[in-house]
């Protein structure tokens, strides 16, 4: 697969399990607002979903995929920052706001759709118990690996907040490192 988005073939399953499971926890309010303030600090949804996504089937989150990091910042970031600078009480950039809103929507489909190509075959599969699976997988996904007490204590919120499987045994205390 071509690592230039310009260039790039996009897989063809954009209605993947990843995205169905994306779409479900986007469904609970607090998630959704747990990642909206994880990314404010810099996190990426993207990876806080596949991070998530692999470890509620057991599988460890090694690393994001190339491609995935370079859409995202050639395409979806992009997107998001022209959206962002868009006034949302303008009424006249109104409908632009909307259209690259829906825009930006779909470069974060597409990225999730390359992410579950990637990640197939990138990750590996754990006998660790799922508490540990859960937070090594979000201390990747995590900024350059840091977190702080406060990204500490949202990551703690998202697990309290993930469907069963990918949360059982996961309330105890983080094992990763600030």
């Amino acid at each position: 697969m071509d690592v230039n988005p310009a260039n790039a073939t996009i897989p063809p399953e954009l209605n993947n399990p990843l995205w169905q499971y994306a779409l479900t926890l986007w469904s609970d309010p607090a998630i959704e607002q747990v990642c909206l303030a994880l990314q404010e600090r810099g996190w990426s949804v993207t990876r806080i979903l596949c991070a998530c996504w692999l470890s509620s089937l057991g599988r460890r989150y090694e690393r994001e995929p190339e491609l995935v990091s370079r859409w995202r910042q050639q395409v979806t970031q992009p997107l998001r920052s022209l959206r962002q600078s868009l006034c949302k009480d303008d009424t006249t950039v109104a409908n632009l706001r909307n259209r690259v809103a829906s825009a930006e929507l779909e470069a974060e489909r597409i990225e999730l759709a390359v992410a579950y190509s990637e990640l197939q075959a990138d990750s590996e599969a754990t006998d660790t118990v799922p508490d540990a699976v859960i937070w090594s997988n979000l201390h990747t996904a995590a900024p350059n690996h840091d977190i702080d007490a406060d990204a500490r204590e949202l990551m703690t919120v998202l697990i309290q907040h993930l469907p069963p499987q990918a949360a059982d045994n996961a309330e105890g205390t983080a094992p990763c490192a600030g």
